[in-house]
């Protein structure tokens, strides 16, 4: 059977035997999550680079991994720093996902990001969590969507998309009916369970007139913070612009962010999110992505960490609309880079919040400024 109802009690435990034995054959499974629905395997390096095929994902692109539980996570070698035990207590089960260390010869490498962790969740999902319980390792899981388009709603668009999987019997659906709980597009609000600013804003369309780089009145202006993985630096700052912007009356420009490196979807590292909690922002619905030309051309004004950030802009299209934001700041020399936190403990990320703050706040001041006299830079 391509389909299996798995929505009642009943039918969850019918279904797990079968599952599970084509999980073990090494075939693969769309089922749904706390979210949307997911496409998975096990965590094995045939089974990935399947999955990898029927979802035309390029390899550097690693999956999600789904967990019953921590103990889980922690039997597959993965290890947990203070700040994810922190994390995974107040979170976990959950849509939270924690960015690992460890896994070595326990997790094939082709599941890690370009920071060298790997992805995991300990799903809320009742009948998914089961399922990978029975299974008894973790389940990989990427959105039910072909390239470029939504993530399924329901089984019905799996079959769809995935037909000729579906037909040969590499693909097994499991039917949890239509999920009304899909995260939100990159452009809009991501809310949590924390009362805190977003560092994630709907972003208007663009409006026509003046050359790139103008400030107009009449025009809505984007504004873009960059850094490796985006993970760290950028989405610090760019929730850190965003509620300074909003406080100064500035709610018509935006801010995001993307990474030179960045591995698409990762979540803020462990350190940026406790930190943001600690400065009232809320980065739990931060996802990174890859800065590309086209999140270049999008956007007015570019703000760098680092000077080698500034030159891939250069070479995506972005130049004379792109500053390192210590220069753009006021500050020269070294003093204008911000320096990669990631791999450091809560202090090392306070400190690089700290920095972040006063720069940023000379950013705004020039920015405001600019923008109310309708500058051109």
């Amino acid at each position: 059977m391509s389909v299996l109802p798995f929505t009642r009690a009943g039918e969850i435990d019918a279904a797990l035997p079968t599952v599970v034995a084509h999980l073990r054959a090494g075939k693969l499974l769309a089922y749904p999550t706390e979210t949307v629905y997911g496409l998975g395997s096990r965590a094995r390096a045939a089974d990935v680079q399947a999955l990898a095929r029927l979802k035309g994902r390029r390899p550097d692109k690693p999956f999600l991994l789904l967990v019953s539980d921590r103990s889980m996570a922690e039997q597959h070698g993965l290890a947990f720093s203070e700040a994810a035990n922190a994390l995974a207590r107040a979170f976990w089960p959950g849509p939270l996902t924690l960015v690992l260390p460890g896994g070595g010869g326990r997790l094939p490498d082709g599941l890690r990001g370009p920071e060298g962790g790997i992805a995991v969740r300990w799903t809320s999902h009742a009948a998914t969590a089961r399922l990978v319980e029975a299974l008894g390792e973790p389940l990989t899981s990427t959105s039910a969507n072909l390239p470029g388009r939504p993530p399924a709603p329901g089984a019905e668009a799996i079959e769809r998309d995935f037909a000729t999987a579906v037909k040969d019997g590499l693909l097994l659906v499991l039917d949890g009916g239509v999920l009304g709980n899909s995260p939100p597009p990159p452009s809009s609000i991501a809310r949590s369970r924390c009362r805190a600013w977003s560092a994630r804003a709907r972003l208007p369309s663009r409006s026509c007139g003046g050359p790139p780089g103008t400030w107009l009145r009449e025009r809505m202006k984007r504004i873009l913070l960059v850094c490796t993985g985006n993970i760290c630096r950028s989405p610090l700052a760019a929730a850190l612009m965003q509620r300074a912007l909003n406080e100064r009356g500035a709610a018509d420009i935006h801010v995001s962010s993307a990474g030179t490196g960045a591995w698409d979807g990762a979540p803020a590292s462990e350190g940026a999110y406790l930190v943001g909690l600690e400065q009232g922002l809320d980065l739990s619905g931060h996802r990174a992505r890859l800065l590309t030309r086209d999140v270049v051309e999008q956007s007015d004004l570019i703000l760098t960490m680092a000077r080698h950030h500034r030159a891939r802009v250069d070479e995506l299209g972005g130049a004379g609309q792109v500053f390192v934001l210590g220069e753009y700041a006021g500050r020269t020399g070294d003093a204008a880079e911000v320096s990669d936190p990631f791999g450091g403990d809560l202090d090392v990320y306070r400190g690089t919040c700290a920095e972040l703050a006063t720069l940023v706040d000379a950013a705004v001041d020039r920015i405001v400024t600019e923008a109310g006299r309708g500058d051109q830079r």
